[in-house]
């Protein structure tokens, strides 16, 4: 510390406080003050903290260790370091004010020599205490890079200076499986490792700092130019080589890259920079080759809305405000309605019924996702419970699923809560090819258990993934619905209809179900029928309805029996 330290005695009896007093004075502490009793020295320490108080134990009104049990309640402890003094030695109260949080234990008369090693010694921690507190709130402790604090601090005043610059964040690919493996330890490795391989670049870093457990963010000025900095990132990227300090010495790493350019302005904040960045890094597609996504200028205006939407989707969410639409989904030979998709409707106060397009980009990323997920579920399964007296036999109801829900905890237990046992024979959970990239096994164990429910399972959007063959050789599904890029103008051209006839036939040959999309011109039901398809979807048999309508629409099926 650089001032002298202020130390407070507490002590009813005058006597005993004027020599400690004067003890403390003789060991050269200069600014002292003091307190006659409990109350005064609450009212002393709430005006001007003192660096450490000499606390009598026994005190008429409000005794020492009712003090110190003050301080312990209004937190102040772990800042301000206590030393109780009393003619009691007895270990029943050395115990109790060691409990509540005193650094140490005087009694009196007060040995001088002892005085000076216990008050050095508790100054010395709290100067050690504070000088970590100050180190902690510029350095990572893991680490010993610069913190998100300090990294903000840094672009904010180059943005006030108007610098060219950019900022780059660098995304753990497999920060779940390090941490498993070798710890937060190992973790600090590993990005120990990619800070010293950026400075062996010669990269001109002004800053590198870490700005979340698996992240590293670097200014890189751009007095060279913006390509410059995107070519010197690219490479690390790409399996950036450890040394041989990690516990995996020649192991590699994948790092998603995000880099955000500054547009010094008014408006301009450091925060909102990084926001723009990690957004980039975090939405690296899984399976590009090309890890490192900019940021461009006219991004920063979408983000913008985007976030802003976001915050309106929370609060529609919380007041009610989605409804649910159904698209018919009917047998293809006699057009019979015999199921219909759940499509999610927002009734936005001001501008009507939005579609999923115009807003579920803005969530498709976060955890409002999920929420959104659970409630169409939940809703789902109200509706099944209102209608199942009346619904016909083999009517399903389908509701899309992200992977994020599908492989949630909780998922079988909120099924459980909202579906019926006689009811689960009415819900399809439609999957697209694409979410069974993000988890694969939670995804195939959650959909096993939900099919022994009596749940059916459909592979959406069949066709258009990755790798459609190894998904439905790994899942266990009841349906496919094979995409609408298959069907539209199907009848125009011959290879198209080449290939929706092998897929039928694929389909048809493990026992699944098979429902073409999209289909809008009679043309296109005479082929997808020719082809084999059980189900047909689109405008053709039926546009997304109310509730209120889709049940006039079963009605003569009711009715028939």
């Amino acid at each position: 510390m650089s001032d002298p330290p202020r130390i407070l005695v507490v002590d009813d009896d005058d006597g005993a406080r004027f020599t400690l007093l004067r003890q403390l004075r003789h060991l050269g502490y200069a600014r002292l003050d003091e307190a006659r009793d409990g109350y005064e020295a609450l009212a002393r320490i709430e005006s001007a903290a003192p660096d450490l108080v000499l606390l009598d134990t026994m005190m008429p009104g409000l005794d020492g260790t009712e003090v110190l049990r003050a301080l312990y309640e209004a937190e102040r402890l772990p800042d301000l370091p206590v030393v109780m003094v009393s003619a009691n030695d007895g270990m029943d109260v050395v115990v109790r004010c060691i409990e509540l949080g005193a650094e140490d234990y005087l009694t009196k008369p007060v040995n001088i020599a002892l005085l000076r090693a216990r008050v050095g010694s508790v100054l010395e921690k709290r100067s050690y205490r504070e000088s970590q507190r100050a180190y902690l709130r510029r350095f990572d402790a893991e680490t010993g890079l610069f913190n998100r604090a300090v990294l903000l601090e840094r672009v904010q005043q180059m943005l006030a200076l108007r610098q060219r610059f950019g900022l780059a964040v660098m995304v753990m690919d497999d920060h779940a499986q390090v941490v498993v493996s070798d710890g937060e330890a190992g973790v600090a490795r590993r990005l120990n490792a990619l800070e010293e391989r950026v400075r062996a670049r010669d990269m001109n870093v002004d800053t590198v700092a870490r700005v979340a457990p698996d992240t590293l963010a670097l200014i890189l000025p751009a007095a060279d130019g913006e390509y410059r900095i995107a070519g010197q990132l690219e490479p690390l990227a790409h399996g950036a080589r450890l040394h041989a300090g990690t516990t995996s010495p020649g192991a590699t790493g994948r790092w998603s890259v995000g880099l955000a350019f500054a547009r010094p302005g008014p408006d301009a904040a450091a925060a909102d920079l990084l926001g723009m960045a990690l957004s980039a890094a975090r939405e690296v597609p899984a399976q590009a080759r090309n890890r490192l996504s900019i940021v461009t200028p006219g991004m920063r205006e979408s983000m913008r809305d985007a976030l802003r939407l976001h915050g309106e989707l929370e609060l529609a969410l919380a007041r009610n405000e989605f409804v649910l639409h159904f698209q018919p989904i009917c047998d293809v030979a006699t057009l019979r309605p015999v199921g219909a998709e759940i499509l999610l409707r927002w009734a936005h106060p001001e501008h009507g019924l939005w579609t999923p397009g115009r807003f579920l980009h803005a969530v498709e990323r976060s955890p409002l996702i999920q929420a959104i997920d659970e409630w169409v579920l939940e809703e789902t399964c109200r509706i099944l419970r209102a209608w199942k007296p009346w619904l016909p036999r083999g009517f399903a109801l389908s509701a899309n699923m992200t992977a994020e829900t599908l492989a949630a905890d909780g998922l079988l237990a909120r099924v459980d809560a909202a579906l019926e046992r006689d009811c689960a024979e009415h819900l399809r959970i439609e999957l697209t090819e694409t979410v069974m990239m993000h988890d694969m096994p939670a995804c195939v164990a959650a959909m096993d258990q939900l099919r022994a429910r009596g749940v059916k399972i459909a592979l959406d959007d069949f066709g258009t993934g990755f790798s459609s063959l190894s998904h439905i050789n790994q899942i266990r599904c009841d349906a496919l619905k094979i995409d609408r890029s298959f069907v539209a103008r199907v009848d125009e051209h011959p290879r198209t209809g080449k290939v929706l006839r092998a897929m039928v036939g694929l389909a048809k040959s493990l026992g699944l179900i098979v429902i073409a999309e999209g289909v809008e011109r009679e043309q296109e039901l005479a082929a997808v029928r020719a082809a084999g398809c059980d189900l047909v979807q689109g405008y053709l048999t039926g546009r997304p309805m109310p509730a209120a309508e889709l049940r006039a629409l079963l009605a003569p099926a009711v009715a028939g029996g």
